[in-house]
C-alpha cells in the first residue's frame, strides 16, 4: 500500500534531468504522494554539500514539468544535500516518508559515493532518519531508464517498512541498474561497496597557477559492484551516514590509555 506515502524525488544533476522526471512519474502512477525539489543546475560531485551563500538566502521557485501533472516541484538554488534537509525540516510540505534521488546517468559505485550528490542526497535523508534510495544507471545512449525502474520496484518492499514505523532503523541503499533493456536484466542482487569506482580521476599542474582535473573511465575489477553490473545484474548496496570507526576503537581501548592522555598524541 502506497497511498499516503509521502515521497520526496530529488537528482544532482538538475531539476531537468530526464531520470528525474522519470521517477517522479512513475512514483506518482504508483499511488505515492510525490513531491519534486531538485537543484536548478548541475551539482554532480557535491557529496552530502549544504553550501548556502554567506547570508543564508536560498531561492526557491516553484515549476512544472511535462508529464508530472499534480506533482509539485520546487526548484532550488542548492546541492541536494540541502535540498533534503530543508524537505525533512517541512520546506516543501510535509516532512517526507522516504527519499529517492535520481536516475542518475552513470553509475555510483565504489569510492565515487562519498562525492556523488545523488548517493549524498540519500545520505542526507538517513541523518534525518527517512530511508532512502539513491538510484544510478550505466552510461551510454540510449539509456534504458524503464531498467532502473524495474529494479526500484524490487527494492521497495525491503525499504517501505521503515517509511511507515519512525522506530525502525532507516535503511538507505545504493541501487546501480546495468544500462541494458529490462528483458536483459539477470536480476538484483546484494553487492559489496567496490574498492574502486567506475572512473578515475586525476589532477594535473599545469602552471603556477593552473590545475587540471580528469575523469578517465576506470579498468573493470573483479570485486564489488562492477563485474555483477556487467553481468548484466542490479546491485544494491546498503549505505550508511558517518559512524564511528568501531574498529579503530577497539584498538584504542587496548591500548588500555585514557582519552586525556590520547588527546595530546592524536595528529
Amino acid at each position: 500500500m502506497t497511498a499516503g506515502t509521502g515521497v520526496l524525488v530529488t537528482n544532482d544533476d538538475g531539476v531537468t534531468g530526464e531520470g528525474l522526471r522519470r521517477l517522479a512519474r512513475y512514483l506518482r502512477d504508483q499511488h505515492f504522494d510525490v513531491v519534486v525539489a531538485a537543484p536548478e543546475g548541475d551539482e554532480s560531485g557535491c557529496g552530502t554539500s549544504r553550501a548556502v551563500a554567506p547570508d543564508g538566502l536560498v531561492p526557491t521557485r516553484t515549476s512544472t514539468l511535462a508529464g508530472l501533472a499534480g506533482v509539485p516541484v520546487h526548484t532550488v538554488a542548492a546541492p541536494p544535500g540541502l535540498i533534503v534537509a530543508a524537505a525533512c525540516q517541512g520546506a516543501f510540505g510535509p516532512a517526507p516518508d522516504l527519499v529517492l534521488a535520481g536516475i542518475n546517468p552513470g553509475a555510483n559505485t565504489g569510492p565515487a559515493v562519498v562525492h556523488s550528490g545523488t548517493v549524498g542526497a540519500a545520505l542526507t535523508a538517513a541523518c534525518h532518519r527517512r530511508p532512502a534510495v539513491a538510484v544510478s544507471l550505466g552510461h551510454g545512449a540510449p539509456y534504458h531508464w524503464d531498467t532502473a525502474l524495474h529494479a526500484l520496484a524490487v527494492l521497495l518492499p525491503a525499504v517501505l517498512p521503515g517509511a511507515r514505523d519512525r522506530r525502525r532503523r532507516p535503511l538507505v541503499c545504493n541501487l546501480n541498474v546495468p544500462n541494458v533493456p529490462a528483458h536483459r536484466l539477470a536480476g538484483v542482487v546484494r553487492a559489496g561497496l567496490g574498492a574502486h569506482g567506475d572512473t578515475r580521476f586525476s589532477i594535473q599542474r599545469l602552471g603556477p597557477e593552473l590545475l587540471r582535473a580528469t575523469h578517465h573511465p576506470a579498468a573493470c575489477h573483479d570485486e564489488g559492484e562492477a563485474p555483477l553490473l556487467a553481468a548484466g545484474y542490479a546491485t544494491v548496496t546498503p549505505l550508511r551516514p558517518v559512524g564511528e570507526d568501531t574498529e579503530a576503537l577497539r584498538h584504542l581501548a587496548a591500548a588500555h590509555r585514557a582519552p586525556a592522555t590520547l588527546a595530546g598524541e592524536l595528529p
